[in-house]
């Protein structure tokens, strides 16, 4: 986004002076995307403390990113040292990810590749404003939020592909969730996400098991 990169670090300490003091995440500003997941990064730069809202109505960031559990930002951010071997599904479904992101933008042109990156790759940085803006006015930007509605399409999609094919309803959920799980990391693990696929398997699992399941119990659940 703004073309930067954002980065959200977890299990992290703040250093000052000789001093470690344990934080929640942080959101760190960055020029390049040369660093995977599963590597530990030593970074110097300005920290920067969210804005609460100062009037009735404004989006309060502090509210935003404390619900998120991101203690604070972290500008003009320079690497000191990397250590750690990156893991490899994540950065396999980020190649893929930016592989598509490619493909979208150029043989759909920058306006419709945008909202093509936001809607089935969780990707708003390509999307343009005023699309932004349109789907907001709307009152359909949670289209753009990757949920229940591309989760259940693609994985009852496969799920009930694989059983008109003669295949066994475990050997459908176990192909269908892990594919679903590999979706889920390469669209970023959002909230909505990991809710809408952990539904759709404990579904999938009860017609395994002959069971017809509940949406309430199954919300409660996630």
């Amino acid at each position: 986004k703004n073309e930067q990169f954002y980065y959200y670090f977890k299990d992290c300490y703040l250093q000052l002076s000789k001093s470690y003091i344990p934080c929640n995440q942080v959101l760190v500003y960055m020029s390049s995307d040369d660093y995977s997941v599963g590597q530990i990064l030593r970074i110097k730069g300005k920290v920067h403390i969210f804005e609460t809202a100062t009037n009735e109505g404004m989006f309060d960031r502090a509210k935003f990113y404390q619900s998120q559990k991101i203690d604070f930002a972290i500008n003009d951010a320079v690497v000191c040292d990397v250590s750690g071997n990156p893991r490899m599904i994540p950065k396999l479904a980020y190649r893929i990810k930016q592989k598509l992101s490619q493909v979208f933008l150029e043989q759909t042109g920058k306006k419709k590749g945008g909202l093509l990156c936001g809607m089935l790759l969780g990707e708003k940085g390509e999307l343009e404003l005023e699309t932004k803006t349109l789907y907001q006015d709307a009152g359909i930007s949670h289209i753009l939020a990757i949920s229940g509605l591309h989760v259940s399409v693609l994985g009852m999609g496969i799920f009930h592909f694989l059983r008109k094919r003669k295949v066994g309803y475990w050997s459908a959920t176990v192909v269908s969730g892990s594919l679903l799980m590999f979706y889920g990391v390469l669209v970023g693990n959002g909230i909505p996400t990991k809710r809408a696929i952990g539904m759709l398997l404990i579904s999938n699992i009860a017609s395994a098991i002959g069971r017809r399941s509940d949406l309430l119990n199954s919300l409660g659940l996630m």
